[in-house]
């Protein structure tokens, strides 16, 4: 009950940040799409009591966001040709990586497997709605890996430095 009142309220402060200031970052629309799809999905777990496991698993996802808000940090403070800017981005990347790109499709993808008979008792559209937020995730998940691969290796081997905000 805790984490899905602090899952809740961070989603409701995000999007409502993220609303309140369109425009002014990238992608907001995929960032719109995965506070969307997140939400959805967790209250239909909630309400539904099913999916613990995949919250359980999809919470791991939030794994590298303190590397990913350490970045912003960096930046503002005006240390993005730092040493500690470079390193974090890197581990940034490779959590983001293993995580999203590996670990969570992968686990997610065994407990459907493994729960195909409990999924098939729930109705139609509930499996429906599931799936394609699953989908939603993991697509948007690697739009942002490729994202991030690409500026590392711009980063690393063309001797590109990061772009200002």
């Amino acid at each position: 009950r805790l984490r899905a009142t602090v899952f809740f309220t961070w989603l409701v402060f995000e999007t409502a940040m993220q609303c309140l200031n369109w425009g002014r970052w990238p992608d907001g629309s995929a960032m719109l799409l995965h506070h969307c799809a997140g939400g959805t999905a967790w209250f239909l777990f909630w309400q539904g009591g099913y999916g613990h496991a995949f919250t359980a698993v999809g919470t791991l996802c939030e794994l590298s966001n303190p590397f990913m808000s350490f970045r912003y940090f960096l930046s503002t403070m005006g240390r993005k040709t730092s040493r500690l800017y470079l390193c974090n981005g890197l581990i940034f990347v490779l959590l983001f990586l293993m995580i999203r790109i590996l670990i969570v499709p992968i686990g997610c993808a065994l407990l459907i497997w493994k729960q195909q008979q409990a999924l098939s008792f729930l109705p139609l559209w509930r499996v429906a709605i599931f799936l394609s937020l699953f989908a939603v995730g993991i697509g948007l998940n690697l739009v942002w890996g490729w994202k991030l691969i690409s500026g590392a290796y711009k980063i690393l081997f063309s001797g590109e430095h990061p772009k200002e905000d």
